[in-house]
């Protein structure tokens, strides 16, 4: 019985040995019910493409405006980073650090570990501490708050646009290309496929 055969139910923590599940298939826990393993595609490719067509909308994203405001003649461009740098001038600086980490340091970061593990793999090979990094990539991906972000910019030009002139900017375009990327990355990749590609070796010292 090989270690990798071996899943554990998240939910009622029963064991299970799976063995030969098809790709497109998925088991349940024969206690509770709940799945335990979905098999995707081994091959990575589709996810290295869309972190590849990601990464120049987070750019975007960052670097150009969001929206240009006009009113009573005066315009204003607001960035991503402008939330950050305001909520930092009203004394709040707790919730601007957690804006800035949710929103632009951690999805940076969460893009270019998923690059940093994918890519060697797809070659057969392991980055140096591959397993570190995937299992803090894991952690990552539940703090990229993008779409609650997008959100608060969304109601923002709601309220902003009765009163104002509002032009959209590129990276609003990109920020909701980026949203709907990791979301379909996010149902493509298959991370038990991902853990059984790397080297035993590799698992007994970083997972």
């Amino acid at each position: 019985m090989n270690a990798s055969e071996l899943y554990l139910c998240h939910h009622c923590d029963c064991l299970h040995e799976l063995s030969n599940l098809k790709i497109g298939f998925s088991a349940s826990c024969s206690q509770c019910g709940a799945s335990i393993r979905a098999k995707k595609s081994a091959d990575q490719s589709s996810a290295i493409a869309l972190v590849l067509a990601a990464i120049p909308m987070f750019l975007i994203a960052n670097v150009f405006p969001l929206i240009t405001l006009d009113l009573a003649g005066y315009s204003q461009q607001g960035l991503l980073i402008t939330g950050v740098i305001q909520l930092r001038a009203s004394g709040l600086w707790p919730l601007s650090m957690l804006v800035f980490f949710t929103t632009i340091l951690l999805p940076g970061l969460y893009l270019l570990g998923l690059l940093y593990v994918l890519v060697p793999l797809q070659s057969g090979r392991a980055a140096p501490k591959a397993g570190v990094v995937f299992r803090w990539v894991n952690h990552v991906e539940v703090w990229n708050m993008l779409e609650i972000y997008l959100l608060g910019i969304l109601v923002a030009l709601t309220k902003l646009g009765t009163i104002a002139s509002l032009v959209i900017g590129p990276a609003l375009y990109a920020f909701v290309a980026l949203i709907i990327i990791n979301a379909i990355n996010g149902s493509r990749l298959d991370k038990h496929a991902v853990w059984d590609r790397m080297p035993s070796n590799m698992l007994a010292t970083d997972q």
